[in-house]
């Protein structure tokens, strides 16, 4: 029995399985922003393909946005991605833009998809019994 779905940006019934994308990008002091879209094939070619392409050309290396080309940018805003696509294995992979085109590019993620929980970064605990064990007593960094 094959399970109809509705792209998450297009809004088509699909008869295949969608991919799923998850995104999470964390702006400067605040928590961490997350969706998830589920994009049929031809939503998949023209709003991911294009990007992971221009991202992956090496210009953001440089300081240069893969997308408006504008270069010797102090810094660029990441995007982390997620992707399943059907019958293949996750692929994880990050996209970089200068930061009018970073907000372009995630309100397809704003508009269509759905909204996932806060992720903590994660906090690291300190574990003197194990450097204690080792005849080492640590000290707290101060």
């Amino acid at each position: 029995m094959v399970q109809n779905s509705r792209c998450s940006a297009c809004g088509q019934l699909q008869k295949l399985k969608l991919t799923g994308i998850y995104a999470r990008w964390y702006p400067y002091g605040s928590e961490s922003i997350g969706y998830q879209l589920n994009l049929c094939d031809e939503c998949v070619q023209s709003r991911l393909v294009p990007v992971l392409k221009a991202t992956y050309n090496g210009e953001a290396e440089n300081g240069t946005c893969p997308s408006c080309h504008e270069s010797g940018l102090p810094r660029l805003e990441y995007t982390w991605l997620t992707l399943y696509a059907r019958n293949e294995d996750a692929v994880r992979c990050t996209v970089a833009f200068c930061e009018r085109c970073a907000e372009r590019y995630r309100v397809q993620f704003t508009s269509y998809g759905k909204k996932l929980e806060d992720r903590a970064r994660p906090q690291q605990a300190s574990k003197p019994a194990y450097w204690q064990a080792l005849g080492i007593d640590p000290r707290q960094a101060s």
